[in-house]
């Protein structure tokens, strides 16, 4: 696979696939990487990047990105590692933790 670069991140072969089977958009992963406002450190180098619901209502009365978008936008983890999109997936209601699914 060619290697998607994302806001400025190297999109792994790995998450490249997990977006096409989980029907995450490109869009999607680089609007939280540009207004994620939360980070979970999840061991070693790796962050894992997430808009809160506060935060998206915010970014959609100021007009930065839309209602549709935002639907996709607060459920959708981003895992990065040095400069390095690992994967991304849909997020399940509660806190963060350590080893959810890659």
């Amino acid at each position: 696979m060619n290697n998607w670069v994302i806001a400025g991140y190297t999109c792994s072969d790995h998450a490249q696939k997990r977006m096409q089977q989980r029907g995450i958009r490109k869009e999607s992963v680089e609007a939280v990487l540009m207004h994620g406002d939360k980070r979970s450190h999840q061991g070693g180098d790796a962050v894992a990047i997430f808009v809160s619901k506060r935060a998206g209502g915010q970014l959609v009365k100021d007009r930065v990105i839309t209602p549709a978008l935002l639907e996709r936008l607060v459920n959708l983890v981003v895992l990065t590692a040095e400069g390095i999109i690992v994967t991304t997936f849909p997020r399940k209601g509660g806190r963060l933790r350590r080893g959810e699914p890659a």
